[in-house]
Formats: C-alpha cells, structure tokens, sequence
C-alpha cells in the first residue's frame, strides 16, 4: 500500500505536538526522520522551528554540542481507515557522554476516520 503523505500529516502532526513543551513549540525542536518522510510534515507544524534530521545526524550532532532532547516516531502503523502513530520525546547522547537520562515521554495516538472526520483516541503513555 503507498502511504499517502497528505493523509497522514494531520494525525502525524498531532501526535508530536502532544509530546511537545510550550517552549518547543516556541523555540523549535529536532525531529528525527527515522520512519516518516520530510513531505509528510507540512508548514502547519511550524518547519521554520523545527530541524528535520536522519538519525546519523542527531548523533553527529549530540557529539558536536552534548546531549540533547529530540522528537521520534516510533511506530506508524496504517491498517485500512486506521492510523496508529507513537511519538516519543527522548535524549541524544553524546560519544563518552556520562549522563544517564531519566526523563523523556512518549505517546499513542490512534486515528480513525469515520464521516470524513478523523477520531482520535490516546491508547498510551509513558513518562519517565
């Protein structure tokens, strides 16, 4: 089945904003790429504020600046009018890095679409 870009940015785009701080939405955030494509996030989530990098990058950059914090999707699962989409909030870590994150959150988000209305429902959490 081709994933259709256009019809996945809005459960996408919810899904990481709900994980997000205030200051984030403000600031910008780092999303990591790994399963989505950079067409599937649209101007609405803000792109001006937000670095869309490859995972080889996020590490590349933790060992560049230290650690750091960084949005990713960990599952994107589309099951005929059903999309279930994880995002998690979690740390980069720097080559020789001796900080041993406890923080982060993460969250489960299933879509359907039911009279040309998307429903979501929250199915997890996590915060640590």
């Amino acid at each position: 089945m081709r994933i259709r870009g256009k019809w996945l940015r809005r459960p996408l785009e919810y899904a990481i904003r709900e994980v997000l701080s205030a200051d984030e939405k403000k600031n910008g955030f780092v999303l990591s790429l790994e399963n989505i494509r950079k067409e599937w996030i649209s101007e609405r989530l803000g792109t001006n504020n937000v670095q869309l990098m490859k995972l080889d990058e996020i590490r590349k950059k933790a060992d560049k600046i230290g650690d750091f914090p960084y949005i990713a999707v960990s599952k994107l699962r589309i099951v005929g009018g059903c999309i279930t989409v994880s995002v998690d909030y979690i740390w980069a870590t720097a080559k020789g890095s001796q900080v041993m994150h406890m923080s982060g959150s993460g969250i489960t988000i299933e879509f359907r679409k039911e009279d040309n209305k998307w429903i979501e429902t929250r199915v997890g959490q996590w915060v640590s």
